[in-house]
């Protein structure tokens, strides 16, 4: 029987690469009745005789390109690469036969849009430590020509949210004043022994904020931002949440780094506004560094928009900021174990005004931080010697908190229903021109003319100022200003390694009699032998 007789159709897949000689072996087993009407790539070929989860292509470029003919939904295939197999864009997908959406284009991420036919290759479950940041086409390197790709893929990343894992290594390169906003929920999670770089282009002169984030909820854990020594005119944030349009939980920031900033710099910057609020923010155990300058710079700055909104619960906790400073406003904020150094402008931790229904700053707890080595003499564009805590903050407990060798005091305080308990004052108050500037302690009115500022009901308890190695600092251990008309007390202070104890003027009658004393001459030794 002729073999054209035996079957009238039948489907032998080969690789397009050996396409040519299979038709001439099938032409000549066939009489040339036979002829092959599809050819498939080498990953084609691959997917189609693979079970549907073992099928694989190389790149991003080769999962467009295959072909979706006669494949089932749910189909799955693992693409090895973005760029080139194994570069760390290894994503598992299955098949829709859907478009993707937004727009059948996809994003190349989530995403993917085959080149021919009506689907999407749909990106399956994240794995436990999230998509990997490469998957969107990401590529690390120190290297000029990756800031286009990564700022395209940075963006898409973005808008799908999520968890998002960032390997440690070579730094992911950013262009110059790129700007990533997203309305998402997004978690980034690196490692923080070998933490994941995000860098700016070098010379950079910043324009915009760099990730800002409106009405949602970002983490960052073990992962490094690189500024790489920009320039600034005015103030920009690195990091900036907001909640303008309705109440969101605060972002996260732990166990990772924002370096190499420029002045004029908020390194993390949150805004509550239009009523609405920011619930538990966490900066934890972070680095933050940047060139230190006169005029405005912080590296964590949380601002209730003069009381328009409210911030709640932030928790700033063994941080270390060198070359600037905290600014906190809000609902029990505890800031602890954190060490500030080297800056020129304001003071190390400066707690917002006590104004509005409610005083937009209460019930803080400042307790166990390191303020050391600002500039002697220098003053910034407030004509205000660099010091450790200004408190605003209505009904605060400020305690075990040590500063050496500032311009300014260890602590200014305006705020009504103050604790100072046990903190070290040493080599302090060496700046000049503002009153109380050569003073350990300064007890002040502040300029919003309410009883929450007013300096009131005092206490103090255990705290000490200590000379250094600065003649004269601090002249004073305690300053009291002229106008401060409510009851000063406590005890157990020991202010006499300043100059004088405590300066204050003689009007002042409100002033608790055991606040300070000196300590007690020790009494000599005496040896077994000696008698009574």
């Amino acid at each position: 029987m002729p073999a054209s007789s035996a079957f009238r159709r039948f489907t032998l897949r080969v690789n397009s690469k050996r396409a040519a000689g299979a038709a001439t072996l099938l032409a000549a087993l066939a009489g040339g009745s036979l002829s092959i009407v599809e050819t498939l790539t080498g990953s084609e070929y691959l997917s189609s005789i693979a079970s549907p989860s073992g099928g694989h292509v190389g790149t991003n470029v080769e999962l467009k390109a295959l072909s979706i003919r006669g494949k089932a939904s749910g189909y799955e295939i693992f693409r090895q690469g973005f760029y080139a197999p194994f570069d760390g864009g290894g994503q598992h997908y299955y098949l829709s036969l859907s478009a993707c959406s937004p727009g059948a284009s996809g994003n190349d991420f989530t995403q993917v849009a085959p080149n021919v036919g009506t689907g999407c290759w749909l990106a399956a479950s994240a794995p436990e430590k999230g998509y990997d940041l490469r998957a969107a086409g990401m590529r690390a390197g120190d290297v000029v020509t990756y800031q286009s790709a990564n700022n395209i893929a940075l963006t898409k990343i973005l808008a799908v949210g999520g968890a998002i894992f960032m390997p440690g290594g070579a730094p992911f390169r950013l262009p110059c004043n790129a700007r990533f906003s997203s309305s998402t929920d997004i978690s980034f999670a690196g490692n923080s022994a070998d933490p994941g770089t995000l860098k700016l282009d070098s010379g950079c002169t910043l324009s915009t904020d760099l990730f800002v984030f409106v009405d949602a909820s970002p983490s960052f854990y073990g992962v490094r931002i690189d500024e790489n020594n920009p320039t600034a005119t005015l103030p920009r944030a690195t990091i900036a949440q907001g909640a303008h349009a309705a109440d969101i939980t605060g972002l996260v920031f732990e166990n990772s780094s924002i370096i190499n900033s420029s002045t004029l710099t908020l390194q993390i910057a949150l805004l509550a506004t239009a009523g609405h609020t920011i619930s538990y923010p966490k900066i934890i155990g972070s680095y933050f560094q940047l060139t230190p300058a006169t005029t405005q710079n912080q590296c964590i700055n949380l601002s209730t928009n003069n009381f328009a909104g409210d911030i709640r619960y932030p928790v700033i906790s063994g941080n270390e900021c060198v070359g600037s400073t905290i600014l906190a406003e809000g609902l029990n904020p505890d800031i602890n174990n954190n060490t500030l150094s080297g800056y020129l402008f304001g003071q190390g931790i400066a707690l917002g005004a006590a104004i509005g229904p409610l005083p937009s700053t209460r019930g803080c707890r400042i307790e166990g931080n390191i303020f050391r080595d600002t500039t002697p003499g220098s003053l910034d564009v407030n004509v205000t010697p660099p010091g450790g805590i200004e408190n605003n903050c209505f009904n605060s407990y400020i305690a075990n908190n040590t500063c050496d060798n500032l311009g300014g005091p260890c602590i200014t305080t305006f705020a009504d229903e103050t604790v100072l308990v046990s903190n070290k004052a040493r080599d302090v108050g060496k700046g000049q021109a503002n009153y109380g500037a050569h003073a350990a302690y300064t007890i002040i009115i502040g300029s919003a003319g309410t009883a929450r500022d007013a300096s009131s009901h005092v206490t103090m308890i255990g705290n000490v100022a200590e000379q250094g190695d600065t003649p004269g600092a601090p002249g004073c251990g305690l300053v009291i200003a002229p106008n401060v008309a409510g009851r000063i007390e406590g005890y157990g202070n020991q202010f006499a390694g300043a100059d004088g104890s405590i300066c204050a003027p003689a009007s002042i009658a409100t002033i608790d009699p055991r606040l300070s004393h000196a300590p007690s001459p020790a009494s000599p030794s005496r040896k077994k032998s000696d008698k009574p």
